[in-house]
């Protein structure tokens, strides 16, 4: 006769679930580990559709790709010791709610580690040991409130966070890579956004429908790629330190409305020669003259050039 675990104690002593231990017992409703455990295999529990809750061992460390994907958690309670999240992790648990704290001590969040979870309604804290947030980690999660990236994290992977709803976002000083798509459509943000100036890339559509008022991109920006702020209705001031030196793709800031002036200041060119200066001069131009809608242009620049300025920018005496 065969009888269906509801509840699963695993013993004292274990310090691994295996990969696919578990995977689909249907009828597993909750799940307790014992402190000896320091990881979660690969699809350890993945589709246990049935579990609403799990107790993490103090001393887990990493949780496998899909372990405990597709489940039925309301909510989870990560450990301090945990270092890896790994792809997958959490991805598809439309019932887990609430806040999401990822510990100090996690380094990674893998790709679509916790993608969909749409109950996923409150505030995310990410720990200030993370260095990268993988592909589509948070998204279509619905968090809210402000969204935090700790100084430690280099690289945000694309679609990370796309289809949350942040009210503020504030970017570590020490990232250098925004992924395509990493913010579109991820809030209701109506303040500045402060691009930090280590940040070098930002990739396709990656603040597209953001409801930005101000945007400023910092000095080691070189590759701002296509649509990067497309839809971004609400700008009205754009302040640009080294835009005369990136590489930009085609319709960057499309289906900009409301801007009647875009400030241009604090513009660092390079004057080894005059040919450089009116290049990065020209570039600059040629990136403003792709702005829709607008109408006015302030300068603040170490020297005034030859190049002639298109109708209607105005350049300082």
């Amino acid at each position: 006769m065969y009888y269906a675990v509801t509840e699963l104690e695993i013993a004292d002593g274990i310090t691994e679930i295996g990969a696919h231990a578990f995977e689909a017992h249907r009828a597993i409703t909750h799940v307790a580990l014992p402190q000896s455990v320091t990881k979660i295999g690969e699809k350890s529990f993945n589709y246990c559709t049935g579990m609403q809750s799990i107790e993490l061992s103090n001393n887990l460390e990493e949780i496998g790709s899909t372990a405990l994907s597709d489940t039925a958690l309301t909510s989870i309670e990560l450990p301090e010791s945990l270092k890896k999240i790994q792809n997958g992790a959490f991805s598809g648990c439309n019932s887990l709610a609430g806040d999401l704290k990822i510990p100090s001590n996690v380094t990674v969040i893998g790709n679509a580690a916790f993608a969909n979870d749409t109950a996923l309604t409150g505030t995310l804290t990410i720990g200030n040991s993370v260095q990268t947030i993988g592909d589509s980690a948070f998204s279509g999660c619905k968090f809210t409130g402000k969204l935090t990236i700790p100084d430690s994290v280099i690289s945000i992977g694309d679609n990370a966070f796309t289809n949350n709803k942040f009210s503020e976002i504030s970017l570590g000083r020490n990232l250098e890579k925004i992924g395509g798509s990493a913010f579109n459509t991820s809030g209701t943000y109506t303040g500045q956004l402060n691009i930090p100036d280590s940040v070098k890339e930002i990739g396709k559509s990656a603040f597209n429908g953001m409801g930005f008022t101000s945007i400023r991109l910092g000095k080691s920006v070189s590759s701002i790629a296509d649509t990067a702020f497309q839809n971004c209705t609400s700008i009205h001031s754009l302040d640009i330190s080294s835009i005369g030196s990136a590489d930009y793709g085609t319709n960057v800031f499309k289906s900009l409305k409301n801007p009647n002036t875009i400030y241009v200041n604090k513009i660092r060119l390079p004057i080894k020669s005059r040919r450089i200066v009116l290049y990065s001069l020209s570039r600059m131009v040629e990136f403003l003259q792709k702005i829709p809608h607008l109408k006015k242009v302030s300068w603040l620049l170490p020297k005034r050039p030859v190049t002639p300025l298109p109708a209607g920018m105005i350049m300082p005496d």
